[in-house]
C-alpha cells in the first residue's frame, strides 16, 4: 500500500507583475501556518522595489485570529515603510468574512481581483 505524502496546510507562491509582487496563498491560515505568511510578506517588504505587495487570499480555504493578527500588523508595518499593501478576497468568504467581522477591512485595502489591485494606482482611465 502506497501512502501519499501529506498536504502542506498552506502554500505561498509570489510573481511578480510591473513594480508589484503578488503573493498567493492557498490552504489553511492558522496558528501552525500563520508564520509561513508573516514571513512572506515580512520578506516581500524588504526587497528594493516600492510597489504595492498584492496577497491573492482566493485560495484560503481558513482563516483564523493568528491570521488575521498577521495581516494586521504586516499592514500597518507595510505602511509604515511606504508600501501599499492589498489583500484580494475575490467571492472567497472564507477569507473575505473574517476580515469584515473583526473590522480588518477599516485596516486592509481590499479588492475583488487581482487586477483591480494592480490597477489602485492608475486612477481613471479618461473614459466617462
Amino acid at each position: 500500500m502506497h501512502e501519499r505524502p501529506a498536504e502542506r496546510p498552506i502554500r505561498i507562491t509570489s510573481r511578480d507583475i510591473d513594480d508589484a509582487l503578488v503573493l498567493r496563498v492557498a490552504g489553511r491560515i492558522g496558528l501552525g501556518t500563520a508564520s509561513e505568511l508573516r514571513d512572506a510578506i515580512a520578506a516581500s517588504l524588504e526587497q528594493v522595489s516600492r510597489g504595492p505587495i498584492i496577497i491573492d487570499l482566493g485560495g484560503v480555504t481558513f482563516l483564523g485570529s493568528v491570521g488575521l493578527a498577521v495581516l494586521a500588523d504586516l499592514a500597518t508595518e507595510a505602511a509604515r515603510r511606504g508600501r501599499p499593501l492589498r489583500v484580494v478576497v475575490s467571492s472567497n468568504h472564507l477569507a473575505k468574512v473574517p476580515i469584515e467581522l473583526t473590522g480588518l477591512d477599516d485596516l486592509l485595502a481590499l479588492y475583488p481581483t487581482v487586477q483591480d489591485a494592480l490597477d489602485a494606482d492608475r486612477g481613471p482611465s479618461g473614459v466617462d
